[in-house]
């Protein structure tokens, strides 16, 4: 994962380590949330510090990541579910 300037879209400073197999983000107003696939592991991103930190761990198959309605959505494609991270 890299952090690209809004102004010519290039990168800036060195990739970030976010997980074995970062797989879905989502953004919201104050963090960017990674699914690891490889782990299971939603890991929570601060922007300004560039420092990460485990939030939810997705046992089974977690496939997809979203943000709406107050929280963060992991998807499990093996079990069928879909658990809520609220706060997000």
């Amino acid at each position: 994962m890299s952090r690209l300037s809004a102004a010519t879209g290039r990168r800036e400073g060195d990739p970030i380590k976010v997980g074995g197999a970062p797989g879905a983000l989502a953004v919201t107003s104050d963090s960017v949330l990674v699914l690891d696939t490889k782990s299971g592991d939603v890991l929570q991103l601060d922007p300004r510090s560039l420092r990460t930190r485990r939030v939810l761990h997705v046992t089974g198959f977690p496939t997809a990541l979203a943000v709406g309605a107050g929280a963060a959505w992991v998807v499990d494609a093996r079990s069928g579910t879909v658990t809520r991270l609220s706060g997000q």
